[in-house]
C-alpha cells in the first residue's frame, strides 16, 4: 500500500547508512530484501529520467526514446567531442538498466560494497597472527560506524556477516584459546588495543567503542598501522594495502 497508493520508495538511509532493504537483509528476510530493490527503488526513476521517460514506460517505449537519443548524441556523428561521449554512455547506462536489469535498485548501505569491505588473499600474512591481524582491521570497520555512540556486543555476529559476505567471526581457537572462550574474554584477548568494552554500571549490554575516537574516513591509515609493528603499506591514492587485508578508502583533504 505505501509503496503503490503513497508513492513510497526505499530511498532513505538511517545514521548507520542501511536503508530498509538492508535492515532486512539484515534480519534475514530475504525476499523482502530483494522486493525492496526491485519494487522500491529510486534507481529505475533516475534511468528513465535520462531517456526523457516517465517510471510506468513499458519496453517498446523504453526503446524507441533509447533509439531516438542515441542518433543524436552518438560520437560517430560528433568526432572529438567528448561531451557526446558521456552524454552516450549515460544514455547507454540508463537503457542497460532498464532493459537489461530490470531498473532494479540498488539500495545497498555503502560500507558494505566490496569496495569497502576488507578481503583476505592470504598472499602475505598466514598462520595465527595473520588472523589475528586481519580480525582486528575488520573489527574496526564494523565498529568505527558506529562513531560515540558504540556498538552493542550482541549484535557483533550479525553485523560482521552482512559486512563480510556471510563471514563467521572466528573461533576462539583461531587465536590459540579455548573453546569455552567467551566473545568479551576473545575480544579483550585479541583486540584491546583498537577497540574498547565499555561496561554499564547498570548491567546494560556492553558496547564497543574503537579507540582514540577511530574513524573510517579520518586517519583510517594511523589507527590500523598501530595493529603490527610489521605493518606493510602500498598505497596508489585510494587503496591502502595492510598485510593480506585490502582496505580501499576515500582519504580526506590533509591526505590522512
Amino acid at each position: 500500500w505505501l509503496r503503490e497508493e503513497c508513492g513510497m520508495l526505499d530511498d532513505t538511509q538511517d545514521k548507520a547508512g542501511n536503508f530498509a532493504a538492508d535492515l532486512a537483509e539484515m534480519a534475514g528476510h530475504a525476499s523482502l530484501a530483494t522486493w525492496l530493490r526491485d519494487e522500491c527503488g529510486a534507481a529505475r526513476a533516475a534511468s528513465c529520467l535520462k531517456l526523457g521517460l516517465r517510471e510506468d514506460a513499458d519496453l517498446h517505449t523504453i526503446r524507441q526514446a533509447y533509439l531516438r537519443l542515441a542518433r543524436e548524441v552518438h560520437p560517430d556523428g560528433r568526432p572529438g567531442c567528448c561531451q557526446s561521449v558521456e552524454e552516450f554512455a549515460a544514455l547507454h547506462a540508463a537503457y542497460h538498466h532498464l532493459t537489461k536489469l530490470g531498473g532494479r535498485g540498488g539500495q545497498t548501505n555503502p560500507r558494505h560494497q566490496e569496495r569497502l569491505m576488507l578481503t583476505w588473499d592470504g598472499a602475505v600474512s598466514h598462520g595465527m597472527e595473520g588472523e589475528r591481524e586481519r580480525f582486528k582491521a575488520r573489527l574496526l570497520t564494523v565498529v568505527g560506524e558506529f562513531g560515540d555512540k558504540g556498538f552493542p556486543v550482541s549484535s557483533l555476529k550479525k553485523k560482521y556477516a552482512q559486512v563480510f559476505a556471510g563471514a563467521a567471526l572466528p573461533a576462539p581457537s583461531a587465536f590459540g584459546l579455548r573453546k569455552s572462550c567467551g566473545l568479551l574474554e576473545l575480544l579483550r584477548t585479541v583486540a584491546s588495543d583498537v577497540v574498547h568494552i565499555e561496561l554499564d554500571a547498570n548491567g546494560k549490554e556492553p558496547l564497543l567503542r574503537a579507540i582514540c575516537g577511530y574513524s573510517p574516513a579520518n586517519g583510517a591509515e594511523k589507527w590500523i598501522a598501530k595493529l603490527s609493528a610489521r605493518s606493510r603499506f602500498v598505497t596508489d591514492g585510494t587503496r591502502t594495502v595492510y598485510d593480506a587485508c585490502t582496505l580501499d578508502l576515500r582519504f580526506n583533504d590533509s591526505g590522512s
